[in-house]
């Protein structure tokens, strides 16, 4: 009978304790619920993931085989982030580390090129550089938003105060004094 009873007394502790730790993760999340989605935001600068963690954080909590145990609340709750910050930066440190070569084990063939093919290359680029730079304004304002910032014509249009035809226009002389200068060359 004394073993029925302390079994009973047992499972009625342990109801108690879980409704407690329950209580107590509640708590976590009224008091330090924005001071712990601040920390770990900070700490993994991924809004999702800073979730993720503080829902595991107030799991964690609410889990606790003993709460009488528990002094401070914010202390507990800070510690068990850190832990689980902790965790993760190593898993991911493991993930890193298996998809890593060594570098001797990799072979880089020469990105150099002959020097004169490097002369030429850089004449080039001078010359269209010229090119660009004698367009009269409008057209090296349209081909640069065009190339450059990768605009649409009309974006272009509503930036510049003109018609999309302009901007074809503009853009189609610009390409066309490009190509005579490659060919000059």
């Amino acid at each position: 009978m004394a073993v029925a009873y302390d079994q009973i007394s047992t499972l009625v502790t342990r109801d108690v304790n879980h409704r407690r730790a329950g209580n107590l993760a509640v708590e976590a999340y009224d008091e330090l619920g924005a001071a712990l989605s601040g920390y770990l935001r900070a700490n993994l600068r991924c809004t999702e993931d800073a979730n993720d963690l503080a829902q595991e954080v107030y799991l964690r909590i609410a889990r606790h085989k003993d709460v009488n145990q528990i002094q401070s609340l914010k202390s507990f709750t800070f510690t068990i982030a850190k832990n689980l910050l902790r965790d993760r930066s190593r898993r991911c440190a493991t993930k890193l580390a298996a998809n890593c070569v060594h570098e001797d084990d990799v072979k880089l063939e020469s990105a150099t090129c002959d020097p004169l093919q490097q002369i030429e290359a850089d004449e080039m680029s001078n010359r269209v550089a010229s090119t660009i730079a004698n367009l009269s304004p409008a057209c090296r304002e349209a081909y640069r938003l065009s190339r450059t910032y990768h605009m649409s014509y009309s974006a272009i249009a509503k930036h510049m105060s003109v018609s999309v035809s302009m901007v074809e226009k503009h853009i189609s002389a610009a390409l066309g004094a490009i190509r005579g200068a490659c060919d000059a060359y």
